[in-house]
């Protein structure tokens, strides 16, 4: 199909889960900049959970323009964005600081 995006599977291994991290960090970023070339924005939808907080790290850091980033969450807990469980507050913690935090945020929570 035209304009379909073809994914790559070739089995890749990793010496450890900061490797896979390391690289993951690496497509997203070029994602993004691909995106931001294309149209002038972008958009990230991420997991919430433990899991992805050292990929957070690494891209708060990443040299983007990330005032023509949208972040948003794919899953919520229905908790207040300041709970201890909230998505949402853990991406505004490991995500939306340093560089990252000039990214539009758009969370799933409301009253």
């Amino acid at each position: 199909m035209p304009g379909t995006a073809r994914s790559d599977t070739r089995l890749r291994r990793y010496a450890d889960a900061a490797a896979l991290t390391a690289e993951l960090a690496v497509q997203i970023v070029d994602a993004l900049e691909q995106g931001l070339r294309r149209s002038g924005r972008a958009s990230l939808a991420v997991s919430g959970g433990r899991s992805p907080t050292a990929l957070f790290e690494l891209l708060s850091g990443a040299a983007l323009d990330w005032r023509h980033v949208w972040i948003t969450l794919t899953d919520e807990r229905w908790v207040d964005p300041t709970s201890a469980d909230s998505n949402e507050r853990l991406v505004r913690q490991h995500l939306l600081r340093n560089a990252a935090a000039a990214a539009n945020f758009v969370g799933m929570k409301s009253d």
